[in-house]
């Protein structure tokens, strides 16, 4: 029996648009979190695990567009107790100065939060 958290990464709940781009198809669709390591995309059409595709969006007051390549992880095709249909999404190959600005995003939007 597993206790405790597996998350590697703290992660914040705040919808962020998000666009993804599959052969020659683009979706924009809306975060349900987001971390360093990768974000859960709400979606009734999650793609398949394995699959990989670009993904590119702005975080909020930050004019920073971050881009990379991401993995499905896992995917919930219906609503539950653990919320909407959606799919779990590994960045990879993150570039350094996308991985300073989300650092710095989720550091800050930790602090708003916590009221500092």
């Amino acid at each position: 029996m597993h206790t405790g958290n597996r998350r590697r990464h703290p992660r914040i709940y705040r919808p962020i648009e998000v666009n993804y781009h599959v052969g020659g198809d683009s979706y924009m669709e809306s975060t349900m979190s987001l971390s360093m390591g990768g974000l859960y995309v709400k979606t009734d059409r999650p793609l398949e695990v394995d699959s990989m595709f670009l993904v590119d969006f702005t975080l909020p007051d930050f004019d920073h567009l971050f881009k990379t390549r991401g993995k499905v992880i896992w995917k919930k095709t219906a609503v539950d107790s653990n919320g909407p249909p959606g799919m779990g999404v590994k960045f990879i190959d993150v570039r350094e100065d996308d991985k300073r600005a989300l650092l710095q995003y989720l550091v800050g939007s930790q602090k708003t939060r916590q009221g500092y």
